[in-house]
This record gives C-alpha cells, structure tokens and sequence, in this order.
C-alpha cells in the first residue's frame, strides 16, 4: 500500500521537531518553509499540519503561526534499531568504546528520533545466531570493508547499509561515505610548496591504514606536476603491532636517514611521534596535518592543519535514514577538507 504524501510529510514534520529539539510551545516554520525543507507543495504540508492539529501535537493561531503542543523528545524508541556493524580481521579487535567513539555522543540524539542504535562487532560469515540477532534490524552502517557474505545476507534481508569510513570504491552499490583524503593531502601539498617546501616526507599511518594510499597517490601526483621527485623511500609507516616508544623510535631513524627533509605531511595520529623525535634538534620543518578535527592549528607558526568540514557520523546516520524512508542518495559521498583557522604570525 502507497502511503499518502501529506502522511510521509506528517512523519517528516515530528523528525524535524525532534531533530531541532523544538518544546511544547515553541513555534514550528511557517507552512511555506516547510514545503520548501521537504520539497513538496504547501498544499501537501497544510493537510499535514491540518492532521497533526487534529491529533493535537500542534496548534495554529491566526496571525501568529504554528506552536507545539506536546513535547516529544522524551518519547521512547519506536522506530526500531540501527546497527553499527564491525567486521572482525582477527581475534585481537579493540574494545567497542575505542573502535566507536562516536557512537554515545548520537546514541541519545538518535532516541529522541525513535530509533535504538547499537554495536554489533561480529565474524565475517552469518550465521544463524546472527541472522536472528538482524530479525529487528532497519539499517545497517558498515565502519569497513563488507565481506561477500554479508552483502549476499543483507539483500536477501532487504536492510538498508552504509559504508562508512575511507574506502575508496563502493562495494556492490552499497553508498558510501567517506573523507577525501586525496583532496586534504593536495591542499596541504600545495600550501607547503607554497611556503618553500621541496623535498617531502610522508607519515601516513600503517600501510593496512585505508588513507594511506590515498595520500601517497595525491602527494605523488601533486608534486610530479612540479617536478619533484617522490617515493616510497621518503614514506614513513607506522608498524601494524608496535610496542610502546616504536613510533617514536621509528620516527628518529627515519629522521636521520632522511637528514635533508624540509616539508611533512603528516596523518594526525602520527603527529606526536614525530614531533617528540623532533624535539630538542634544531630542524623545524615545514609540517602539513591531516586531521579528522582541529587539534593543532595553533601549534607553531610552521604547521598548517587541514581538517573535515563534515560530522562523517552524523552524515552517514542521515544517508541511512534516507535509505529507510525510500529516499534516494548519491553513491559516493566525499567529505571535503578546509583548513584550521589560520595563525596569526608576528609582524
């Protein structure tokens, strides 16, 4: 059965008072902004807010404008539960709180909207267990790569899902949301050219780290079209399991193999290594950081960071959320880079 337009846009109404925390009494948007939020008529939106009156969640006053009249952000989860999905590579997987650090800041957020959103770190073939655990499920967000599997089980299923992190390449249709990592390493690129750099480095994490080959393929890209040299010999990774101070220890060695390095780009996570194995020399490199958010914009006059300008949580949540509402959504979604506020440098 085809539910009536002006019933969709009821539904669309109460998210939007839940999502804006609007409270009993406060005023909504006028008519005419709604049809233009939703992209539907006004005709549409007046009967919605017509059968919402009638069930007095709201009320219009002539001359005034349209007023909430019950509160719903107290209501309980109605409707049904998300999955954050996370696909175990070995018997050694970090604890949820470590892997998810997102999850509790939008967890309330997303009560409020009526849905119950979860962990579920699994193996990478269903099997019954699972399948009985998926029997409430509405949508799923992937934080990796989904094996055959679960693609195969997911459809026959019919869950909506969303890859959400760096992979490059959508798998079998499934929508994707992800940092351009490219984008960031070529504006950090161009900026520390700019300033005087030429002879590279490149801290990108591990080389399992999914970015990694971005920023290797971008930096190798941006400064070939200035003529400069660059290889995996001027890349310094971080080891897949490494004990306490290898980070650091690693980074001095390459330091000194490198002596004549006048320009990094470095993956935020690797930024204290080497700013401790640069401690107390007297090389102060030009330094470029990749960074999910701004934590080192006013480090030193020499480091420019870039970062995100999207919540990647919360777009995945609301391209899920679309899914579900049968909604369509592109099937790549890029977050860009920009940078952190600039420094004031002396005069």
């Amino acid at each position: 059965m085809i539910t009536a337009k002006y019933y969709q846009i009821q539904a669309k109404i109460v998210e939007y008072i839940v999502r804006h925390h609007i409270r009993k009494g406060e005023r909504l948007p006028t008519e005419k902004k709604m049809a233009e939020l939703f992209g539907v008529s006004i005709i549409t939106v007046r009967k919605a807010v017509s059968n919402l009156a009638q069930e007095k969640m709201i009320r219009k006053e002539q001359g005034r404008g349209t007023f909430l009249q019950k509160d719903l952000t107290d209501r309980p989860p109605e409707n049904g539960e998300l999955l954050c999905l996370h696909l175990m590579q070995s018997g050694n997987e970090e604890p949820a709180p470590v892997l998810f650090p997102w999850l509790e800041s939008h967890k309330e957020a997303m009560r409020k909207l009526g849905w119950k959103l979860s962990i579920f770190i699994t193996d990478r073939k269903p099997d019954a267990t699972i399948l009985k655990r998926l029997r409430n499920v509405k949508g799923i967000i992937a934080t990796n790569e989904i094996s055959e599997e679960w693609i195969s089980t997911l459809r026959s299923l019919n869950i909506p899902v969303v890859i959400m992190g760096a992979i490059s390449v959508p798998r079998k249709e499934i929508p994707l949301v992800a940092f351009d990592y490219e984008k960031m390493t070529e504006i950090l690129a161009q900026k520390l050219l700019a300033e005087g750099g030429r002879r590279f480095a490149l801290f990108p994490g591990g080389r399992d780290y999914a970015p990694a080959s971005e920023m290797f393929r971008s930096l190798s890209r941006v400064l070939k079209a200035h003529g400069i040299p660059f290889s995996e010999k001027q890349v310094c990774y971080s080891r897949k399991a490494g004990k306490s101070g290898d980070a650091i220890r690693d980074t001095m060695a390459f330091l000194k193999e490198h002596p004549d390095i006048d320009a990094f780009l470095v993956e935020s996570q690797a930024f204290i290594p080497m700013m401790a194995a640069l401690y107390g020399s007297t090389r102060c490199p030009l330094t470029g950081i990749l960074s999910v958010r701004p934590r080192f914009m006013n480090f030193s006059h020499n480091i420019y960071e870039a970062v995100f300008t999207e919540n990647i949580a919360l777009k995945s949540l609301d391209t899920l959320l679309k899914l579900i509402h049968g909604e369509k959504v592109p099937q790549r979604q890029k977050i860009a880079p920009e940078f952190s506020i600039p420094l004031e440098k002396e005069e």
